[in-house]
């Protein structure tokens, strides 16, 4: 559908290899070429009508951490996640996350817990390698953090996208 709709806005070639939903149901794209980044810029407005979608990033200007060991009784309460980015961002000199934190659990698992998981993301992979190489300080707590694996699975490729 998205190569389709995609040539019909006057793309030539192959738009994208594959398409994704991602952990919190965004569309995610894997473009074909350059020229199809350069297209998505250019032909911004007509992409957001017929794919249905808000805003363009670059999955290669983020770098994805997983924090391990996130008091639930501090942070599972509204505000919490920002307060952990507050946290992060204070306590842990030089890193700045792109935005809010993102719980790995549900709401009724986080609730028996003691502790969970976020994902956060940096803008560079070196933030990304501090955050790994030293245990990070948030609610007065000293974590461990490591790179996120990525779950994602191609919902179609090629020419089916």
């Amino acid at each position: 559908m998205v190569n389709r709709k995609a040539t019909e806005l006057g793309f030539k070639g192959l738009f994208a290899l594959s398409t994704t939903k991602s952990g919190k149901n965004n569309l995610v794209l894997q473009l074909a070429s350059s020229e199809a980044r350069d297209f998505v810029y250019q032909s911004e407005d007509a992409l957001k009508e017929v794919l249905n979608y808000r805003r363009v990033l670059n999955d290669d200007s983020y770098h994805k951490v997983v924090i391990h060991g996130i008091r639930t009784e501090d942070f599972n309460v509204e505000g919490g996640l920002q307060a952990i980015r507050q946290d992060l961002e204070t306590y842990n000199q030089g890193l700045k996350l792109t935005s809010d934190p993102i719980w790995l659990t549900s709401p009724a698992k986080r609730g028996e817990q003691h502790g969970a998981s976020i994902l956060v993301t940096f803008r560079s992979k070196a933030e990304a390698l501090e955050a790994i190489q030293y245990r990070l300080f948030i609610g007065g707590v000293s974590l461990r953090a490591e790179h996120a694996k990525d779950k994602s699975k191609a919902n179609s490729q090629g020419d089916l996208c």
